[in-house]
Parts: structure tokens; sequence; C-alpha cells
């Protein structure tokens, strides 16, 4: 039996470094597997700076030669999937299949505005996420997709070049709740939990296991994650 490799990423956060390329490199040169960032359309209140993910990876990816970038995560209900999938698609391709695909659907602070800016329902986020990932797996690996949901109406579509990880990027689902273990098992290539004890982060693992078990799915190759913050200094 083959033990799993363990590897270690470092997150820009969602504010207030954006030095991207010097972070970057350093955390390359330091050994680190990957890099990370997460991201919000606004956030606080007054308003804070903020930047979106998947532009501030492509910086990332961009100064490294070998580094990981992981979208940690991409609010995935703010966007339309035909766009998000070429997004992703976009950033896989430049960065020479580098990406992991972080998604979540927001559940911190702020989130209510967010959704009222861009004139989605913060209380259907979990469903159109997952409808959304439905469509967009199709759209990476099909032709002609025409789709006809309860979120999203699509009609013969094809969005060309396909993404340089076959099928597509890993999809990391983010979050803490039964729904998002529910998505990670269901729709997911991964679990990327945050502020978990390793009691709790064990007991999310073996959920996805008997949800997915349930469903006959098979998670040979799922990755298992977490995002703890942690402060390192000299």
């Amino acid at each position: 039996m083959t033990t799993p490799r363990v590897t270690f990423g470092c997150s820009f956060g969602v504010e207030g470094y954006w030095d991207v390329a010097e972070f970057a490199r350093r955390a390359e040169a330091l050994g680190y597997d990957r890099v990370t960032t997460g991201e919000h359309l606004m956030d606080g209140n007054p308003p804070r700076p903020t930047l979106l993910g998947i532009p501030v990876m492509a910086a990332a990816a961009g100064a490294t030669k070998s580094l990981q970038v992981m979208t940690g995560i991409v609010i995935a209900p703010l966007y339309h999937p035909v766009l998000l999938a070429k997004l992703v698609t976009s950033l896989d391709v430049v960065s020479g299949g580098r990406l992991d695909f972080g998604i979540g659907i927001s559940g911190q602070r702020g989130t209510q505005v967010e959704f009222d800016a861009v004139g989605v329902s913060v209380r259907t986020r979990g469903r159109r996420t997952n409808e959304m990932l439905e469509v967009m797996k199709r759209l990476w690996t099909e032709d002609h997709v025409s789709h006809h949901g309860d979120f999203f109406d699509l009609e013969d579509v094809t969005l060309l070049p396909r993404p340089v990880h076959q099928p597509h990027p890993p999809i990391w689902v983010s979050g803490r709740s039964d729904a998002a273990m529910r998505r990670a098992a269901l729709l997911g290539d991964g679990w990327y939990p945050y502020l978990f004890t390793v009691r709790r982060l064990r007991q999310s693992n073996e959920t996805i296991k008997e949800i997915a078990a349930e469903a006959g799915r098979d998670l040979a190759g799922f990755h298992w994650g977490l995002n703890q913050p942690t402060s390192i200094s000299e």
C-alpha cells in the first residue's frame, strides 16, 4: 500500500498583501507545493479592498515554474458557469496545467451584500453551485452542450480549448456544512474544509466516504485537504 504524499501550501489571504509575484517565487524557493488565495467581491463594513482569486493565481503562475496554484476559494455562485468554466480553463492553460480549482458558496460576513450586488439570491447559492458544477464539467469535456435547469439555460455551447489537466482541473470543494460534504462527495475531486479540529476533520472525511459509497462513487484519487490559518515567524 502506497502512503499518500502530504503537501503544503501557503495563502495570500483575501486582502492586504498583493506583491503576488514575489510571494509566489519565495514560496516556490522555500519548497511549498502550492500557493492559494481566497476571494470576496466586497468585504467588510466599511468595505475593504479585495482581489479575485483567478487573476491573482494567474500572476502567481506566471512568476513560477512548478508551483501549483489554487483558488482557495472561488465563490462559485457569483459567476455564470460558462464564464467561470472559461476562466478556469484559461488559467489552467497559461499555467501549464498547474491549477487546483477550489470552490465554495461563501458563508462569511458580508455574504449578503456580495450576492445582492450581482443579483443572485443568497438562499439558493448551494443549489446554484451544484448545477454549475454539473454544467461546467460538461463544458470542459463535451461539444455542443445544451442544458435547461433551475438556474441556467444553455443551447449548443462549445468551449475551446480544453483544459490542460484532463478531464479538468481538480475541483476542491470547501465548506463546513453537511451540504458541502455532500457536494464534495458527489461532485468534487477533493475536500477543503477550514478551521476544523482534527476530530471534526476525521468525521467529515468519513461522512464524505459514506455518501460517496451510498451513491456508488469511487473516491480513488480524491484529494483530502484542510485550510488552517497558521502564523510562522523567525
